[in-house]
């Protein structure tokens, strides 16, 4: 349950059997060297700031020639899920929308991918 969001409105956070696995294994290695309940604290065992969160992304991006924002992970999460077959109610949900009109920005879908999309599942 991720209980402090931007909108104030606490939501169910979804995750992969894998990434539970390396979330018990973080917690894990972090205990030992923090003694607080934050999962991810800053390097002084702080409540990490979002633009710590920024910055590192940031420089991972350049470090692989890329630009590398957390709000544009999230609007790859989405139209990636849309691209694959998905609908857009769940990632609006998952991405702890408003409504569907804020999913909706975050699909810039182009005319490329809206063709094999039509010719993969086209009504005869």
């Amino acid at each position: 349950m991720l209980r402090n969001t931007k909108n104030k409105k606490e939501r169910l956070i979804f995750f992969s059997v894998k990434l539970k696995k390396e979330l018990k294994n973080w917690i894990r290695y972090k205990d030992r060297y923090v003694t607080n309940e934050l999962l991810f604290p800053s390097n002084k065992g702080n409540l990490l700031k979002p633009t710590n969160y920024e910055g590192t992304l940031n420089k991972i991006g350049k470090s692989l020639g890329i630009e590398l924002f957390p709000h544009r992970l999230r609007a790859n999460f989405a139209m990636y899920y849309l691209l694959n077959g998905g609908d857009i109610y769940t990632p609006s949900r998952i991405l702890g929308h408003s409504s569907l009109e804020v999913t909706k920005v975050y699909l810039q879908i182009d005319d490329q991918n809206v063709s094999r999309r039509y010719l993969e599942i086209q009504i005869s």
